[in-house]
């Protein structure tokens, strides 16, 4: 074991072999180290041999050799080319003294090589001779040392050779190859191109069917579109026709309402026409005195319907029922030429019977007669009129009232007049005016003692009131006055405060019904004071005269004009209306104060009657629809409580028969609205909620809430 290491360390042993050394180096190195005798130590290994220490394989090359188990020792021919028949032929170098074995050459075919590529006679031999001699120089060496070490070279440049011929092998393969990839190449790219050219004709192909089917689809698709076209073209015309025909039926349509409104203008010019020729041949007669009472009746009634269709004529534009409209103004222009007629009549009568010989006396008899029959028949006709009956009994209360406010205002213009009474007159004006402005529903006991004050002064207690030591008893001119001026503030305070605050009328009305009760003519006055600003609770609507101006004629009616002539706007006019209604209803409601046994002065059958003559007469524009709605929301719950039945059914005839006359002379749509739904809630219901601020029978008795 240890000459093996030693061994492995010599210079020799250090060696490391490599294919690629150079074969001249390699020979100087072994000539100059001289390896110890490996035969002595081991025996050749079968890692020795040949094909193995070269990593060759047998399958490459042809060897022959004599034996299966082949050694580096034993003879093989080694052909290197197959076309010269070149072969190298290794002898045994068994034989020689080492082992047994002799070493020889075989040199019997000239064509041989050795392992080195010359003959084995002399370079061989001389290789071995010198390794001989250093080998015995130095240190013993084995006999097979130069053999082996030429084995080395010689199989080193075998292989080589073998590579060499192993690549010129492969190179003639990948020629080989080469080609035929080329060939298969160029055949798949001849398919690839017969297969394109198919596909790029089978897509052409396609392509032009589909542009086809594209084209032949598009054709049909313009055909149904121009065929829609078409049909959508005949539709539109159709629409224009129908939309032409509208426009003509809407033109006409229009043309026939101007034309109805020009006819009405014109039945109403006629109408007033004949109004006017009736009050001047009335005017210009002589003998008016003689002429019966039944021409003014007539002509109050054509004032009266003039007034009413010169609104119906301005409100015509909103009127959708033309054609009825000038049914009814044709039967007014009838009504009025038969007036007219009947006053040519009677004056022509008249002037017969005054031109008359009083030696006829009894032809004159007999024609009075007949008048007097004339008369009686028309009379009844009148008397079915029951407008004509209303507007009779409203004009007779109206001028009743008047002229009483007008003695009374004769009566007491001395004391006015008079610069002595001036500060007894202030002084009175003061006590009334205190009281009346502070009346309120605050407590019973307030409103007793505000009542109190007004009694004393009404009885004539006004001698505490003058500077200048008057006496206890006054004169009727100083009572008159009080009582006058009561009235007229009552009124006063109604309309500033009432317009305003609608629940505020109802302490001023109790303290009116307990001033009338035990001052009649107090109730007399505040009822002439009432209708000179709101004539409309008798109710009367002012006609306009002949001549009258329009400031004139718009005070009538109860409106304000002021000192540059401006007239009071229609809003704050309604309002005022309202107040001043609300006030002459809440008269109508309130109870008397208590420890008082006589009948209301003025009760709920007065509520009854103004709504019967409004009813009779013709509405005016927006005017009348706020009052009615005003008069039912303060009266409308007592008046259920009274009547019931009977007021269930006239609230019934005013919305089914009223409300439509209203809608027709309307202005503004607000008020006509407000009423329907108030009579629409009423008559639903049966019942009416009673006003707000009402007073009940024992408010004398309440005190004044703690504060």
């Amino acid at each position: 074991m240890s000459e093996i290491i030693e061994l492995k360390n010599t210079p020799k042993g250090r060696l490391q072999y490599s294919p690629f050394l150079n074969t001249n180096k390699l020979k100087l190195q072994l000539e100059q180290l001289s390896p110890p005798p490996l035969s002595r130590l081991h025996e050749e290994r079968e890692s020795s041999k040949l094909n193995l220490s070269f990593g060759l394989d047998p399958a490459e090359f042809h060897v022959s050799t004599p034996n299966t188990s082949t050694d580096f020792n034993d003879n093989f021919t080694y052909i290197l080319d197959k076309s010269s028949n070149k072969t190298v032929h290794f002898s045994s170098i068994k034989g020689s003294s080492f082992h047994g074995i002799d070493i020889k050459f075989d040199t019997s075919k000239e064509d041989t090589l050795d392992i080195f590529g010359s003959p084995p006679s002399s370079g061989g031999r001389n290789v071995l001779n010198k390794m001989a001699i250093r080998s015995s120089s130095s240190c013993p060496v084995s006999p097979e040392f130069g053999y082996t070490s030429c084995a080395i070279i010689d199989a080193d440049k075998k292989y080589s050779l073998l590579a060499q011929i192993s690549l010129s092998k492969r190179h003639s393969e990948f020629e080989h190859h080469n080609r035929s990839l080329n060939y298969l190449m160029d055949n798949k790219e001849r398919e690839m191109k017969s297969r394109i050219a198919l596909q790029v004709d089978h897509r052409q192909s396609q392509i032009d069917k589909k542009l086809q089917e594209g084209v032949e689809e598009g054709y049909k698709r313009r055909q149904r579109l121009k065929d829609d076209h078409e049909e959508h073209l005949k539709k539109i015309n159709i629409k224009h026709k129908e939309i032409e025909r509208k426009r003509e039926v809407l033109q006409e349509e229009e043309r026939q309402r101007k034309e109805k409104i020009l006819k009405l203008q014109g039945l109403w010019k006629d109408i007033d026409n004949n109004r006017q020729s009736y009050a001047q041949r009335h005017d210009n007669f002589i003998h008016k005195a003689s002429l019966p009472e039944l021409v003014d009746k007539y002509r109050a009634v054509l004032e009266r319907i003039c007034i009413n269709l010169a609104a119906q004529v301005q409100a015509a534009e909103d009127n959708p029922n033309l054609g009825e409209l000038i049914n009814k103004f044709e039967e007014d222009k009838d009504k009025s030429y038969r007036a007219l007629s009947f006053l040519d009549k009677q004056i022509g009568e008249t002037e017969q019977k005054l031109r008359a010989d009083e030696d006829k006396q009894k032809e004159i008899e007999r024609k009075k007669a007949e008048k007097a029959e004339d008369d009686k028949i028309q009379h009844a006709a009148v008397a079915q009129d029951l407008a004509v009956q209303s507007l009779v009994y409203v004009l007779k209360d109206y001028e009743a009232k008047s002229k009483e406010l007008a003695q009374v205002e004769t009566a007491i213009r001395p004391f006015i007049e008079n610069a002595q009474n001036k500060s007894f007159r202030f002084s009175i004006q003061r006590a009334v005016n205190t009281p009346i402005n502070a009346i309120s529903d605050y407590s019973g006991p307030h409103l007793m003692d505000k009542l109190k004050k007004l009694r004393d002064l009404l009885q004539g207690n006004v001698a505490s009131l003058s500077g200048n030591n008057r006496t206890g008893n006054v004169t009727p001119e100083v009572l008159l006055f009080c009582q006058n001026l009561v009235a007229k503030m009552l009124v006063k305070k109604g309309e500033e405060q009432v317009t305003s605050k609608h629940e505020s009328a109802f302490p001023i009305g109790t303290v009116v019904v307990a001033l009338w009760q035990e001052f009649p003519i107090v109730g007399e006055l505040f009822l002439a004071h009432l209708q000179s600003l709101c004539p409309y609770v008798l109710p009367m609507y002012p006609t306009r005269q002949t001549g009258q101006s329009s400031l004139d004629y718009h005070k009538s009616l109860g409106y304000k004009v002021s000192e540059d002539g401006t007239i009071e706007e229609q809003d704050k006019f309604l309002r005022r209306m309202s107040g001043l209604m609300r006030l002459y209803c809440s008269c109508m409601v309130a109870h008397l104060p208590p420890g008082v046994s006589s009948p209301h002065p003025h009760g709920l059958d007065n509520a009854w009657k103004w709504l019967a003559r409004t009813m009779n007469l013709e509405p005016h524009p927006d005017v009348t629809a706020a009052l009615i709605h005003d008069v039912l929301s303060v009266t409308g719950h007592s008046l259920f409580k009274e009547y019931r039945i009977q007021f269930a059914k006239l609230l019934y005839l005013v919305y089914k028969n009223y409300i439509p006359k209203l809608e027709s002379v309307s202005v503004t749509n607000a008020a006509v609205e407000r009423l329907k739904i108030f009579l629409d809630s009423a008559v639903q219901n049966s019942s009416i909620p009673p006003p707000e601020g009402l007073l009940s029978a024992n408010f004398f008795f309440k005190q004044p809430d703690p504060v």
